[in-house]
């Protein structure tokens, strides 16, 4: 009985001093993966919009702005003429009247003003008698048709240089202008008792140079060919003015009165 009592006690102190189990760990879970980033939609820009009229109109305005005036250059040749009111001028010619030709040039700063230079060149002639030197002729009566007894021919050749500018607008493919420039003149007279001979010893020449303005009105036609090249002709109207030239011992003339041109000009 002893004996049974202590095998029951020594069991019963086995299994106070074991060892309680470790509790089971708890299960591991592996994270969940990370979603996938989704791509936002893809969309095509959309187009820009097509300019309006307004914007077309206001491009093709700057352009023009740029690029005006086009075209820009003039070149031209023209014929004038001036009724000069000295009377000495009658020593040179048989009327009030001088024709003269030359060239002009011109450049468009703006689609109203351009600057112009032109050059224009002259000659008149006229005999001159005296009633002493008339020749009689039973049939013809008298006649001035020479220069023997002390008369001769008087000639009157000059150069005339412009630089001025004009200003005006268009309208219904018509330029009306207003135009005016400085002018310089270089003349000669020549006296020539024999113009036939070139060796004339009793030829008296003489030079001289004045001094003066040019204003008139001006109309032109432009005729396009095509977009870079135009046929201008153009008329001018008004009147030139020129101090009194000396001319040494023959004397002086005042080459002043009414003028005009025309010409025809290329602009490109």
């Amino acid at each position: 009985m002893l004996t049974l009592l202590a095998l029951c006690s020594t069991l019963a102190h086995a299994e106070d001093t074991t060892a309680a189990p470790a509790p089971a760990p708890a299960p591991t879970t592996e994270p969940a993966p990370a979603p996938m980033p989704v791509p936002a939609p893809t969309t095509e820009p959309a187009p820009a919009p097509a300019p309006t009229k307004v914007a077309e109109a206001s491009t093709a305005n700057t352009a023009l702005l740029l690029l005006e005036p086009e075209p820009r250059f003039e070149v031209g040749l023209e014929t004038g003429w001036m009724a000069i009111t000295d009377d000495r001028w009658g020593n040179f010619s048989s009327s009030e009247g001088r024709r003269t030709g030359g060239v002009r040039a011109a450049y468009r700063l703006t689609p109203a003003i351009a600057v112009v230079a032109s050059w224009q060149s002259g000659a008149n002639s006229a005999d001159v008698y005296g009633d002493e030197n008339l020749m009689y002729d039973e049939e013809l009566g008298y006649t001035d048709s020479t220069l023997v007894n002390g008369g001769f021919n008087a000639a009157f050749a000059s150069h005339e240089l412009g630089v001025g500018a004009r200003y005006g607008g268009s309208a219904f493919g018509t330029e009306i202008y207003l135009a005016g420039q400085a002018q310089f003149l270089l003349g000669r007279v020549t006296l020539d008792e024999d113009v036939d001979d070139d060796a004339n010893p009793g030829v008296v020449e003489a030079k001289g140079s004045a001094l003066g303005a040019y204003a008139a009105v001006g109309i032109s036609l432009p005729i396009a060919l095509n977009d870079t090249l135009a046929v201008v002709p153009y008329l001018e109207i008004g009147s030139s003015m020129y101090r009194e030239a000396a001319f040494g011992d023959v004397g002086g003339m005042q080459l002043s009165g009414s003028a005009g041109r025309f010409g025809v000009a290329a602009r490109f």
